[in-house]
């Protein structure tokens, strides 16, 4: 959902400055991919955020992605520490 998000945060950066990114081809699936490739924080490079607001959404979007995975990662220990402390 968060990547959701993300996206149509992307799509109306790009919708008001389509110079925003540097994508190639198909502007949708490109931007859905970049949303979800940012949130994972892994970053191929191929799709790359030339304007201030795309840049800022960027880091916005890899730092939620950052705290969701130790959020994930602290739930898992947590549940794994309540079943062996039992």
């Amino acid at each position: 959902m968060i990547g959701v998000i993300g996206f149509f945060i992307i799509l109306i950066i790009y919708s008001i400055d389509p110079g925003a990114y540097r994508i190639t081809e198909h502007p949708i699936n490109d931007l859905l991919y970049y949303s979800f490739i940012t949130l994972s924080t892994i970053g191929y490079g191929d799709i790359s955020p030339l304007s201030l607001p795309a840049k800022n959404m960027a880091v916005i979007i890899g730092l939620v992605g950052q705290f969701y995975n130790a959020f994930i990662m602290a739930v898992i220990i947590g549940k794994f520490l309540q079943v062996e402390n039992s």
